[in-house]
């Protein structure tokens, strides 16, 4: 059995991936996103920080699971997320290319 360390990020911001790649990956993580793509929202009325291109939103939901599967799902989080989405897409000035990070505590 060979274990392989993946060190290359092609999805997330790098402001996501700093505390992993400090506390866990001992700095090794290289992020390598597309900047058209993790900055595509830049200067978005949605935006708490017009320069930040991240959203936080805190959840207290209930995680759900199916008989037949092992996955947990957030019936709430996906209502917001949908919310997210629906305002994204109305909004014409920017192009809609959407990316999602949970976290569950």
């Amino acid at each position: 059995m060979s274990i392989v360390k993946l060190i290359q990020n092609f999805r997330s911001h790098e402001a996501i991936l700093r505390f992993p790649n400090e506390h866990f990956y001992g700095g090794d993580l290289i992020p390598r996103a597309p900047s058209q793509d993790i900055n595509a929202y830049l200067g978005s009325s949605y935006l708490p920080n017009k320069k930040f291109p991240i959203v936080f939103h805190a959840m207290f939901g209930k995680d759900d699971q199916e008989a037949s599967s092992p996955s947990f799902f957030n019936i709430d989080e996906v209502i917001q997320v949908k919310l997210y989405v629906g305002q994204l897409k109305e909004d014409r000035t920017f192009r809609t290319r959407l990316f999602f990070l949970f976290i569950t505590l």
